[in-house]
C-alpha cells in the first residue's frame, strides 16, 4: 500500500474540511480544470461500489474537449475510477481539488497536441471519452500512479505532473 499520509500534509491548496469517506458513503468532489480554470462540485453516489455522478451532464461538460467545446458522454466506469480513487486517497487524510488537465478529446484535438509534440496516442482512449488525466496537489505522480495501479482495472499511465487513467485493458507506462 502507498503511504499516502506523508504527502498529504504539503497540499498546495488551503486546508478544506476533511471528508472521509467509507464504502457505502456518497462522495463530494471539488474539481478544477486547469485549462479553463471552472470549477465543479459534483456529489457522487456509491452504488455498490462504483460512484455515479449525481449530475453527470454537469461533469460531462465540465470534462469537455474545451478546445473544440464539443460535450460528449464519459464512460461511467472511468467517471467511478476517478471517484475510487480520489476517496481512497481522502481515507488516507487527503483533501483539495481534483486537477482535471484532460478528459474527452475530439481526433481534431488530439491530431494538433501530436503535431505540437504531446505524447498523445494516435487512437487515445481520450478520443471515446474513456480516459482522464489528473493529479491531487500534494501527492507525487508517482504516488498516484502506484495507488491507481492498486485500485483500478484499466490502463494508468503515470507523467512527471499527473495520472492518466482509462478504461482499456489493463496495462501500465510511465511517460
Amino acid at each position: 500500500m502507498i503511504d499516502l499520509d506523508a504527502s498529504a500534509g504539503d497540499l498546495r491548496q488551503p486546508a478544506k474540511p476533511s471528508v472521509r469517506p467509507r464504502h457505502g458513503d456518497d462522495l463530494t468532489l471539488s474539481l478544477h480544470s486547469v485549462n479553463t480554470d471552472e470549477r465543479l462540485t459534483m456529489r457522487f453516489n456509491d452504488q455498490d461500489g462504483s460512484f455515479v455522478a449525481e449530475n453527470p451532464a454537469r461533469l460531462n461538460h465540465f470534462l469537455r474537449d474545451w478546445r473544440q467545446n464539443i460535450i460528449k458522454p464519459v464512460d461511467p466506469t472511468i467517471i467511478s475510477g476517478l471517484a475510487r480513487l480520489v476517496a481512497d486517497a481522502m481515507r488516507h487524510g487527503w483533501q483539495g481539488e481534483v486537477q482535471i488537465t484532460s478528459g474527452y478529446r475530439t481526433r481534431q484535438t488530439n491530431d494538433l497536441l501530436r503535431r505540437r509534440g504531446a505524447r498523445a496516442a494516435r487512437n487515445s482512449l481520450h478520443i471515446k471519452a474513456k480516459a482522464i488525466d489528473f493529479a491531487l496537489p500534494g501527492i507525487s505522480a508517482s504516488d498516484l500512479g502506484a495507488l491507481a495501479r492498486e485500485t483500478l482495472t484499466g490502463g494508468v499511465g503515470t507523467y512527471a505532473n499527473f495520472v492518466h487513467i482509462d478504461s482499456g485493458p489493463a496495462r501500465n507506462w510511465t511517460g
